[in-house]
Order: structure tokens, then sequence, then C-alpha cells
């Protein structure tokens, strides 16, 4: 198993600009006293739990187009969503609201008390247990625009446009892969090639699920956060995302026992779908990797986790023993 890198430094609250600190103290409606920056993620912005003056407690996060473009307009997509969403219980915590001040966007919640969850069994089966109550999206449901120029909402358009980086990945050589996979490079390219087809659906769906987009309380109950990329998916799509978001620090055999488990989604799923999936994000996220990004250990993630997804389709494949 690898090391995972570390996420940005966020910007304290302290150094949040006043007229972003002034309106959420008036959503909670009264003087802020204290916060605790949240660590996880690569926004190089702020996010804090806050509390007020009686007690009363609320989550913000905030980042400026300065800091990272990109963040502000996911910021963004994920204010449309709750705007679009509003009349579906989700398990999320309920969205406060939304405001830009100058060069800086801010997004609040409810604030709620818990833990990232992990890999172990009880933590994974709580996690596929809140997906389990995401519904089937109905004609009347419209979404808004993806945060994406290039995909649509939905995991059939994200995982097509995964699937791209394998030409250009073959083109290259081969020479990011490793000795144990540059043989089967057309195979993973062919797998990706069906990954649009494959997590075609009609779920709701997260489609950005990984640990650090969700909460889990002591009562065993699971709040997804950062929704921005919402859409529509087949059933067993965002089970399989939590699971690859654990590939850097679990044991391969052991997630390949939860994508069989009887009861879940991924149950259902064809081999065939499933590997096509992981092949395609491996492979996107393998080109990713070579290019220079903004935020700090991007990279260095991005080729961790891309090594993981392809040993994880290669151990399904009986290819080496991964």
């Amino acid at each position: 198993m690898a090391e995972v890198p570390k996420s940005n430094t966020r910007v304290p609250w302290e150094q949040v600009p006043a007229p972003v600190q002034t309106w959420v103290a008036e959503l909670l409606g009264e003087p802020i006293v204290g916060a605790v920056s949240q660590a996880g993620g690569f926004s190089p912005g702020a996010a804090d739990r806050l509390t007020g003056a009686s007690g009363s407690r609320i989550f913000a996060k905030s980042v400026s187009r300065g800091l990272n473009r990109r963040s502000f307009e996911l910021f963004r997509s994920e204010a449309d969503v709750w705007n679009a969403l509003t009349r579906l219980s989700l398990p999320a915590p309920r969205f406060r609201g939304c405001a830009e001040h100058g060069d800086w966007i801010t997004l609040a919640f409810d604030d709620v008390e818990g833990r990232e969850p992990g890999g172990d069994d009880a933590d994974i089966a709580a996690v596929f247990g809140a997906l389990a109550d995401l519904p089937e999206i109905s004609d009347q449901l419209v979404l808004p625009p993806a945060p994406s120029r290039s995909a649509d909402r939905s995991a059939a358009s994200r995982a097509a446009s995964w699937s791209s980086a394998w030409p250009e990945l073959l083109a290259e050589g081969r020479s990011l892969l490793p000795d144990r996979l540059r043989g089967h490079g057309d195979e993973f390219a062919e797998l990706a090639s069906q990954a649009g087809r494959a997590a075609e659906g009609s779920r709701l769906a997260h489609l950005d699920l990984r640990p650090d987009n969700a909460i889990l309380e002591a009562s065993g109950t699971v709040w997804l956060v950062d929704w921005p990329w919402v859409g529509r998916a087949a059933p067993w799509f965002d089970e399989l995302s939590y699971l690859t978001g654990l590939a850097a620090t679990r044991p391969l055999a052991a997630l390949d026992e939860w994508a069989s488990r009887p009861g879940t989604a991924l149950a259902a799923a064809a081999p065939e779908d499933v590997d096509a999936v992981l092949s395609a994000q491996g492979g996107m996220l393998l080109l990713q990797s070579s290019r220079p990004s903004r935020l700090a250990g991007l990279t260095d993630l991005q080729s961790v986790f891309a090594l993981r997804l392809l040993d994880w389709v290669a151990l399904r494949r009986s290819w080496h023993g991964a």
C-alpha cells in the first residue's frame, strides 16, 4: 500500500475577508467566537466549523478566484446544485446559503459532528447504506449545467472523458506505466473504451464520492458533502467511487471483496463494467499526474491512486499478484 500525499494548507478563518465573516455571522444569527479549520481535500480556500456566542454552529467554506479559479467555479456549481435539489431528501447537511463578496465565494451548511469514514467493514457498510437512499432521477428534476465543459451531468459522460486518456498514454510509449503493467496497455485501453456505456444509469449520484467527502456520526449516520458534480449514474457508481478512494491505504483484495458482496449495488454490476470504469479512471489519473498543477501535492496523489486502480484491474483479471 502507498503513502497518501498531503493536501493543501487551508486559509485560516481569521484571514477570510471581513465581509465574508459578517455574512456567515448573520446566517448564524450571532457573533462567531470559535473556528476550527478542516483538513482534507485540495481546495486552497478556507473550510471551517464555526461556533456562535451561544454555542450554535455552522460550517462555511470559502475560496477566491485569486487562490484558484477552478475551485471558485466548483463552489458556484455546488450552489446551483443545492438550489436545484432543495426539495429532495438527501443524506447531506442542510444548505444554508451562498454569497459572493468581491473575489470571494462562500457556501454555508449546517455543521455536522463526526469523522471521516474509513475502510473497515462497518464504515463501508454505513456509507453504502447512505447511498442506497439516493433516488432515481425523475423527468421533473432539472439539474444545472455541469462544471466541466467537456461532460454533462452523468457518470457516463465523465467515464467516457476519462477513457480518452489511454490513446495519449499509449502514444507516449507507455512510459508512465510501471513494468508490471506496461504489457497490458492495450487491454486497459480496450476496457476503458467501454466505460461510458458501463456507467450509464438513472440513479441520482454524487459522482465524486471519496472518504473525505463524507462524515460519519457516532450514531452511524453518514452525511455526504461537496456535491458540485451531482448527476445520473449506474446504481453502483458511487459505491465504486468510495472504494477507489480507499485504494491507496487498503488491501486491494479487501476492497474487491466489497465489489461482489451480496446486498450491494456493485454485486449486481457486470464485472467487465467495473473493470472498464477502473481502467478509465486509472488512465485519466495517470495522465494528469504527468502534468503540472497549481494545487500542492495533487500530481503525487494522482499518481498513487492511478497505479492502485490499475493494479486493482490486474488483480481482478489475474494479470499478476497485485
